[in-house]
C-alpha cells in the first residue's frame, strides 16, 4: 500500500530530485478466501496479499518487478535485502544465507549494469553485520532496530 501512496507523490516531482530505494527478499501472493477475512496483522488497512521469504535471484527479480508496478515507476536506485536475520528466521538463517548466494549475483548484475546504483541489508538484529561481511560485499547497512 505505501509503494502505490508513494508511487503517486513522486509522479509529481523530476527523477533527479530523489533518491529512491525498495526492499527485496519479500514475495507476495493474492490471498486465497473472501478479502473480508484477510488479517493483515500487524498492519492495517493493508491489500489483501500474502508473503513468503525469498532470497533467491528469482525471488529478488520478482521483488524488484512488483515494487517498480507497484510505485508506477521504472528505476529505483538502491536495494534493501530485507529481514534475512535471526529475529524473523531463527536457526534457519544459515540457509537463508545460502540462498542469498543467488540472490547477491543478480543484485551485483542490476548494479553492473546500471539498473540499481547500490544494494544493502536491511537488518534488525546487529549481530548479523560480522555474518553478512563474512559471505558477501554490500555496499550499505539499514540498522532497523539495534
Amino acid at each position: 500500500m505505501s509503494e502505490h501512496r508513494l508511487g503517486n507523490l513522486l509522479h509529481q516531482k523530476n527523477r533527479h530530485e530523489f533518491i529512491l530505494s525498495t526492499k527485496v527478499g519479500r514475495v507476495y501472493r493474492p490471498f486465497k478466501g473472501d478479502p473480508v477475512l484477510f488479517d493483515g496483522s500487524p498492519w492495517v488497512g493493508g491489500l489483501p496479499f500474502e508473503w513468503n521469504f525469498d532470497y533467491s535471484a528469482a525471488g529478488f527479480e520478482r521483488s524488484f518487478l512488483d515494487s517498480t508496478m507497484r510505485l508506477g515507476l521504472n528505476q529505483i536506485d538502491l536495494l534493501v535485502i530485507h529481514d534475512l536475520d535471526r529475529s524473523y528466521h531463527g536457526k534457519s538463517v544459515s540457509n537463508k544465507l545460502q540462498e542469498l548466494e543467488t540472490g547477491m549475483e543478480w543484485l551485483k548484475m542490476m548494479k553492473n549494469s546500471a539498473a540499481i546504483r547500490a544494494f544493502g541489508a536491511g537488518i534488525n538484529d546487529i549481530e548479523m553485520i560480522p555474518l553478512f561481511l563474512e559471505h558477501f560485499e554490500l555496499d550499505f547497512f539499514l540498522v532497523a532496530m539495534p
